[in-house]
């Protein structure tokens, strides 16, 4: 039986753990864009996010009788700030009390109100979404376990932004519902109309489960709780821009959508359906064309219309794209021998990305190696053709041409043609060698000269000061002017330079044969700094090498080496390379300024610099800074080795002789004036006869055998 009813004062009314003003807690969070998920009630939820607390009085009380009684008299002088008891815990299933508690066992909320006159039972919500709101959608699951008669069946449902008296609005959706007072499971869904809910601000939603007069009391069980952002309208809040950018760029269009997601896309070339379902657009292949980049024919109006959850598709302005041609046609940048076991290599750097078949640049017999100058003779066509560094289009072409990228030609030659005194120069011969522009670029001359005279001027066991003390070098340490003689910082010894944790031996460890081909470590540098607990950040380097040829014309610097994470160099105070350093890197000495890491295995740094006014006649001076990529780093290793290299022999410029008729005899005068005059009938072999004292120019009288001539100084 109901306990007695106890009596109502004037509609004022006495609440269980009522209290004065608020508290600061964490409440449930409504984040964007998913809301708040599905709360199964594994654990007991705290009060901060639902509490409970009581309304006295006993079934049957006058305003208790109905829905309307609660909603116009029961509920409005209540406060959010009265109810803040967390729920009993470990109750029984379907056990009677004076407030809501959590079930162990059955995992959820469960109210069976007796001895008062109804049950308060409040969820606590926070907008964490960054935006106001206009409405929520509240769900959950409402189990009836047992029934008797019921005033108001299932709970009585109300919410308010404020949580203070008069500011309750009823949820009709979910209150007083015809089945909830039928043995049985329901789904709970309700649109809540807040009109604005503040970011940053609670809202208090709050189910009421009145005493009814049947006893015991329905046992009601609320579960399966979420929160969904209720869908608006789809917009564009930032429509594609139209741009113009050159051709081989990847030209991206992107757009913001507005509303409620997830959203779906879809792009249109002038009014025809192209691309994937995303918020951007990479503009390539758009006309079938089978190229991973923009090109002219590209260019076109674009929009995207855009669905979201709520409203109409909205379809953006067009932007506008202009892809402008490529018209610089492609050329050769430098070509240079290196010798490798017996076999001399023409690396051939060109300017940009090529389109010519792969089977004709592979072709040995479409390159040529002749001679420009001197006694050499001229040479057959390589052994074989490697290309390095080749990127393949990744999609069929409908002409069956390959684009090739980053592109290093390698003319393999099997025995060492340099000559000392002679100059070369290397022909294509397989057609036209062109670009990758809609409209091809060919290149104009598909002839260069090849930098084959080397003279070392650095080598890889130099002497350098250094620094591995793990401290900041002192300002303008890189500058050919700066006194490197404070014996406190600088170190002095030979390359190359090696540091590794944990090698045999006393510290400083170290390797004694370095990798990479390097030779012999110089010198161990220290590689941890141990009472900080990590590797050294940085070293610096310092050393002078004889330049005794001066700057000449078609000279080269050639570096090699290994700057392990990473380095920068300076010649004679001006940077003139990064080797796994970004170009933005203040190169705090404070900082792991590397962004590689490097491998054993790895091949040496190389590095090909046209010399400007760095590089001067005698005395040079170069600097590195070394920097390690992160503070477990096992190895340090810095070696280099430099060497100009030129297409005329050493000593200035190859003679160059002119050959013009004068009279009944032929003239041959050079320049620069001076050497010796070298005649012989067969270029390849002579034999040579000297004149030591020629005139210049020298008349020859012509005869019917063949004559060839050159200048030797």
């Amino acid at each position: 039986m109901k306990k007695n009813r106890v009596h109502q004062l004037a509609r004022s009314f006495c609440f269980a753990a009522m209290l004065s003003g608020s508290a600061a807690w964490a409440q449930i969070s409504v984040t964007s864009p998913d809301g708040y998920a599905t709360n199964h009630f594994d654990t007991q939820p705290p009060a901060s996010e639902w509490a409970t607390a009581e309304i006295t009085g006993a079934a049957g009380d006058a305003n208790a009788t109905s829905l309307n009684g609660y909603t116009t008299v029961i509920i409005p002088p209540v406060l959010a700030s009265g109810i803040t008891a967390q729920l009993a815990s470990n109750i029984a299933t379907m056990a009677q009390g004076h407030v809501a508690g959590w079930s162990s066992v059955s995992h959820n909320i469960q109210t069976r109100p007796t001895g008062n006159k109804a049950i308060l039972l409040m969820a606590t919500l926070h907008n964490d979404t960054g935006a106001d709101r206009s409405s929520i959608i509240v769900n959950y699951k409402l189990t009836v376990a047992t029934t008797v008669a019921e005033e108001v069946k299932g709970h009585a449902v109300y919410w308010s932004l404020t949580g203070n008296a008069n500011e309750w609005n009823v949820v009709s959706g979910l209150s007083d519902q015809a089945n909830d007072n039928t043995v049985a499971s329901y789904l709970k869904s309700a649109t809540l109309p807040l009109g604005t809910w503040p970011a940053g601000t609670p809202l208090y939603l709050l189910f009421v489960d009145d005493n009814g007069s049947g006893s015991p009391d329905s046992s009601l069980q609320l579960d399966d709780f979420s929160v969904q952002l209720a869908a608006t309208p789809t917009s564009i809040a930032t429509p594609p821009a139209g741009q113009t950018n050159a051709e081989y760029s990847a030209t991206t269009l992107s757009v913001v959508a507005g509303g409620t997601g997830p959203f779906t896309y879809q792009w249109f070339r002038n009014g025809s359906p192209i691309g994937g379902n995303t918020a951007s657009l990479i503009i390539t292949n758009t006309t079938g064309s089978g190229y991973a980049w923009s090109r002219p024919e590209d260019s076109a109006d674009y929009t995207v219309t855009v669905t979201g959850q709520a409203g109409s598709p909205v379809t953006s302005t067009p932007a506008h794209v202009v892809i402008t041609p490529d018209t610089t046609a492609p050329r050769f940048i430098w070509a240079v021998t290196d010798v490798t076991n017996g076999n001399t290599v023409v690396r051939i750097q060109i300017s940009e990305a090529i389109a010519t078949p792969l089977s004709d640049l592979l072709e040995p017999l479409y390159w040529r190696t002749f001679k420009t100058a001197g006694p050499g003779a001229d040479l057959d066509a390589p052994d074989a053709v490697v290309l390095s560094n080749v990127l393949y289009a990744t999609t069929n072409r409908a002409d069956g041409l390959f684009t090739v990228t980053n592109l290093e030609i390698q003319l393999v030659y099997s025995n060492n043609f340099a000559d000392a005194a002679t100059t070369y120069h290397v022909d294509f011969e397989g057609g036209n060698l062109f670009d990758r522009a809609q409209t091809p670029n060919n290149m104009a001359s598909q002839e260069i000269a090849v930098y084959t005279h080397s003279l070392e001027l650095l080598s890889m066991n130099a002497n350098w000061k250094y620094s591995d003390l793990d401290q900041t070098a002192p300002a303008g340490w890189q500058l050919p002017a700066f006194d490197d003689s404070d014996t406190s910082f600088w170190k002095t010894g030979p390359g190359p330079f090696d540091g590794k944790r944990a090698a045999s031996g006393p510290p400083p460890w170290c390797r004694t044969a370095s990798l990479y081909a390097l030779g012999n470590v110089g010198s161990c540098i220290v590689l941890s700094n141990d009472n900080a607990g990590r590797a050294i950040w940085s070293y610096y380097f310092r050393t002078h090498f004889n330049n005794p040829n001066g700057v000449q014309p078609n000279q080269m610097l050639r570096l090699n080496g290994k700057f392990d994470d990473g380095a920068v160099v300076w010649l004679n105070g001006v940077e003139i390379g990064r080797w796994g350093i970004p170009g933005t890197n203040s190169l705090a000495h404070t900082n792991f300024d590397a962004n590689r890491t490097v491998g054993d295995g790895d091949a040496q740094d190389l590095g090909f610099i046209v010399p400007s006014s760095a590089l001067q006649s005698g005395d040079n001076v170069v600097a590195v800074y070394l920097a390690q990529v992160n503070a477990t780093s096992s190895d340090v290793t810095m070696g280099l080795r430099i060497a100009a290299t030129a297409i005329d022999p050493f000593g200035g410029p190859r003679p160059r002789i002119t050959v013009q008729r004068s009279g009944a005899q032929v003239s041959l005068s050079w320049t620069p004036a001076g050497g010796k005059l070298v005649s012989g009938p067969n270029p390849s072999g002579g034999p040579w006869t000297t004149n030591g004292s020629p005139s210049n120019p020298t008349l020859v009288t012509p005869s019917q055998a063949k004559q060839f001539y050159f200048i030797s100084q």
